[in-house]
């Protein structure tokens, strides 16, 4: 026999299809130890058990109460300590609660003006979900005794009374369980509507929620970021002589931003000195509002060397950020560990704005890319990669803006900026490599 449902059993929700097979084997093999209960015909406690008893394939047995006054009462009272909810659902529970009461409350007014020869039409308990909120004084006040009834706090219960105006689904989603968090339920009821599709579908196939609305967003930024590279590119220009020279014929405080890779410690005999006759130079000719992204080696003697030129010279040092590679690491060493990265001084004039970043692990100070040496776009041994150079020009530059490098070698940096947009211009002393850069669409001037 088939029997209606009664709202009030639905403030629950219904066990998933493991479970009910589990409680199917377990009537079928030690038969139904509580029975359905029915009020007025319709089934008020025992949805799972009906459904189990019908995979086993037995009839259920049922009992008859319809001396209860509150149907609503009677489940709570029944399934609120024996079910494992999360704090979420509880909150879910708090606003079904309220409008199950005011459905019980519309039902016995409807009753009452029915006996003096009045017909009002009975309520739903989904129409008052619809306007569920705690919008007057009485209204708030049966939300918090229903949070405090069910054991969910008063914010969590109006910030699901929020999610269920403006994203049912999503509270919908939380009671099954697939969302457990008020937090997340928040998050994904605030997504444009096909976002939030997305992510409902990716929860119901198991994906942990806070992963997949990070993905979709993710997926969101990075397609405005090919939207803005896949513009009309600048020209990428780079000199061929001597980088101290070149820098000495550059305007002062004309560039945006400064983007290079001088020599290491282990190419030059002093790096302090080697420092001090290069970086000074070149950061003047940044504007107050610019950066500049100097990647040096690893070895302390050298960021210390760097440092110091950088606070005899004023010269405003952020952060040392890092980039890290595991594809590429040398001989094994013996007393030291791996020097499986390389350090960034990042340089931020007095009046620069702040970064231009939607992406959060962009804004990393240790990141880690595989190293090109080690990769199928290698060609220059000391080459950097595209995903971190082109990253930091974006962060620190709009479309027009003047990107330089004393110390272009293959190109990577400028090639980076004309894919973005950005003007360029770098200065390189081979001229075997200034030909690398050449093949990579550098224009030699």
């Amino acid at each position: 026999m088939t029997y209606p449902v009664h709202p009030a059993a639905d403030l629950f929700p219904m066990m998933d299809a493991e479970a009910l097979a589990a409680l199917a084997d377990d009537i079928r093999e030690h038969g139904q130890r509580e029975p359905v209960v029915l009020f007025h015909g319709a089934v008020l406690d025992g949805r799972n058990r009906l459904r189990a008893c019908e995979l086993a394939g037995v009839e259920p047995l049922t009992c008859v109460r319809d001396d209860i006054d509150s149907p609503t009462t009677f489940v709570l009272s029944l399934n609120l300590h024996r079910r494992h909810l999360e704090t979420a659902q509880r909150a879910t529970l708090a606003i079904k609660v309220v409008a199950s009461y005011a459905v019980e409350a519309a039902e016995r007014a409807r009753v009452g003006n029915a006996k003096g020869g009045s017909a009002e039409r009975k309520s739903s308990t989904e129409s008052v979900l619809d306007s569920i909120a705690p919008k007057q004084d009485s209204d708030a006040r049966a939300l918090t005794q229903a949070a405090k009834a069910v054991g969910a706090g008063r914010e969590a219960t109006e910030r699901m009374a929020a999610v269920y105006r403006v994203a049912p689904e999503v509270f919908a989603a939380v009671e099954s369980g697939a969302i457990k968090t008020v937090i997340d339920a928040k998050r994904i009821a605030a997504m444009p509507e096909a976002q939030r599709a997305e992510v409902l579908v990716r929860v119901a196939a198991g994906e942990e929620p806070r992963r997949a609305t990070l993905d979709i967003k993710a997926a969101e930024i990075r397609s405005r970021i090919s939207a803005q590279s896949s513009g009309d590119p600048c020209e990428p220009r780079i000199h061929h002589g001597d980088g101290l020279e070149w820098m000495r014929s550059l305007p002062d405080s004309s560039a945006d931003v400064l983007v290079t890779d001088p020599l290491y410690s282990s190419d030059v005999e002093d790096i302090a000195a080697y420092a001090r006759a290069w970086l000074p130079l070149a950061w003047s000719k940044v504007k107050p509002t610019g950066r500049g992204y100097v990647f040096i080696g690893s070895y302390p003697h050298e960021i210390a060397a760097y440092l110091a030129v950088c606070a005899e010279h004023h010269i405003p040092v952020e952060q040392l950020l890092i980039w890290s590679y595991t594809n590429t690491m040398g001989p094994r060493p013996k007393m030291r560990y791996f020097l499986n990265y390389q350090t960034v001084l990042y340089i931020v004039g007095p009046d620069a704005a702040p970064l231009d970043c939607e992406l959060l692990t962009e804004l990393c100070a240790a990141r880690e890319e595989y190293h090109p040496a080690r990769s199928a776009e290698r060609v220059y041994q000391w080459q950097k990669p595209t995903e971190i150079v082109e990253s930091y020009i974006r962060h620190s530059t709009r479309a027009g803006d003047l990107v330089i490098d004393p110390f272009a070698g293959s190109g990577t940096t400028m090639v980076c900026a004309a894919k973005l947009g950005r003007r360029s211009i770098g200065c390189e002393i081979s001229s075997d490599v200034v030909a690398i850069a050449e093949g990579r669409g550098c224009v030699r001037i």
